[in-house]
Formats: C-alpha cells, structure tokens, sequence
C-alpha cells in the first residue's frame, strides 16, 4: 500500500474508533458483536468516502486554471463524486 493509502485508511479507522465508543455509549455496556459491526460499517464507508473524494481531487488538480480543459476535469470530479453518493 502506498503512504497516501494508509494515511486514508488510518483517517477512517480514527472515524470507526469514534463511532464504536458511541456505540458503547448509547448500549451503556459492550457488546463486542455490536460494537465489531458498527466498527467494519464505519471504517468501509469513511475509507470508501476519502479515496473517492481523493480521486475527485486529483481529478481536479489533473489540468492547470485557465486551461480550456479545467472546467471538464472539475465536472469529471463532481461526476465520480456524486456516482459515488458522496457530497463534500
């Protein structure tokens, strides 16, 4: 895996963190099913989400300002943005 990848994937599991102590929160007790669950939901979905929003971004970045191809790449990233159902 690249650095960037990791980086992506230790974002998300930081997110999926947060959401199991939520989880143990709201249950007032750990229930390691539960708890296991809303974690592998929480980590696919946000690890899913920032490699898509990282691919939109390069995307953008993929043609310099002013050059008659910006304005395509930037509605190519709002594109794969939003086939995927992610929204800023």
């Amino acid at each position: 895996m690249n650095e960037r990848i990791q980086e992506l994937a230790q974002q998300a599991q930081l997110h999926a963190r947060q959401g199991m102590t939520k989880s143990v929160i709201e249950l007032n007790h750990f229930d390691k099913d539960v708890v296991s669950e809303r974690y592998s939901k929480d980590f696919e979905e946000k690890f899913a989400e920032l490699i898509v929003k990282e691919c939109a971004e390069v995307c953008k970045s993929a043609t310099k300002e002013g050059q008659p191809l910006h304005l395509v790449s930037i509605g190519y990233a709002d594109r794969i943005k939003q086939h995927f159902g992610v929204k800023e």
